[in-house]
């Protein structure tokens, strides 16, 4: 699917979104946004990034292409930035994967693509899991009280699943038979990996609900810590559809159906979800600094030369 294909439909699936509410009191809600409460979604993506960086820096040490921790923030955020203005979702971590690729290594010569790509799909593989692990409990609570939240749970839980498994295999199709299972049994498992993903991963998962929470309170709707953490993660979890810009469009129609499923109006889930969008727009322009860098005679942002 094309570039201009993603971002129409995109734009018509939140169009429709807004169809079936009331954009005027859309409109309004979000000119009424709660500036502390968005200050402090954006000041929670900082321990985000730092995170994901970490987690990215820790799988490629793994694999034998190190980088310094502070080219991994610095690399991460450029990542994020290009995610929230392209299409796909994936578009930042393929450019992470290539800069990564035209670095040397700890030998001299350039680490090339083809440890750079798997460090890069394999750190992204480990917060699925993580997400996906996060899905099925929200799926578990909302199921509780409303059954018909078993369905709607699993759909984003089979979302997530889906989106590693294809990865997963056509990182596999490009290497040579068995190497891509070694390099992730290497990098997620084994000598203490899976733990240290496991709380990394988590505690991703963990921030951006906040992030979420943080969202909601923006809007001035009274969404519950326990109710957010239930919530959030079925949201996110459409995000992982490589179809849109930053997930806008999917991200508002799953947000909206899943606020009028709890009883509350569709309109509301709408407005939280613009809201969580801006704030992670908002996060992500640190990036802009990197991409703006003047860049030295190879191509390469000279903004991050001095972070190695």
């Amino acid at each position: 699917m094309s570039k201009t294909l993603r971002i129409v439909g995109a734009l018509v699936l939140l169009a429709l979104t807004l169809a079936l509410v009331k954009p005027a009191a859309v409109l309004e809600r979000l000119s009424g946004l709660r500036l502390s409460w968005v200050l402090a979604g954006v000041a929670l993506s900082v321990p985000g990034y730092l995170l994901l960086a970490l987690r990215w820096w820790h799988v490629a040490r793994r694999l034998g292409v190190p980088m310094s921790y502070r080219r991994a923030v610095a690399e991460y955020y450029l990542g994020g930035f290009v995610n929230q203005t392209l299409p796909t979702g994936i578009a930042g971590a393929a450019l992470r994967a290539v800069r990564h690729a035209k670095r040397p290594g700890p030998s001299g010569e350039l680490v090339g693509y083809g440890k750079a790509i798997h460090a890069v799909i394999l750190e992204r593989i480990s917060g699925l899991i993580a997400l996906a692990g996060f899905a099925l409990i929200g799926t578990v609570g909302l199921s509780r009280d409303k059954p018909i939240f078993a369905l709607w749970g699993l759909c984003a839980l089979g979302a997530v699943v889906i989106a590693a498994t294809l990865v997963f295999a056509l990182a596999s199709r490009r290497a040579k038979p068995g190497l891509f299972v070694e390099r992730a049994r290497d990098a997620l498992v084994r000598e203490g990996a899976l733990l240290h993903h496991a709380l990394i991963s988590s505690a991703s998962v963990l921030v951006l609900i906040a992030s979420f929470y943080c969202a909601a309170n923006a809007t001035g709707v009274g969404l519950s810590l326990e109710r957010t953490f239930f919530v959030a993660p079925l949201i996110l979890g459409s995000m992982v559809i490589p179809l849109a810009v930053a997930g806008w469009g999917i991200r508002e129609a799953a947000s909206a159906g899943l606020f009028a499923a709890l009883g509350t109006d569709a309109a509301t889930g709408l407005v939280v979800s613009i809201a969580f969008g801006l704030i992670s727009l908002l996060a992500s322009l640190p990036g802009v600094l990197l991409w703006l860098a003047p860049n030295d005679k190879s191509g390469r942002g000279a903004g991050v030369e001095s972070l190695d």
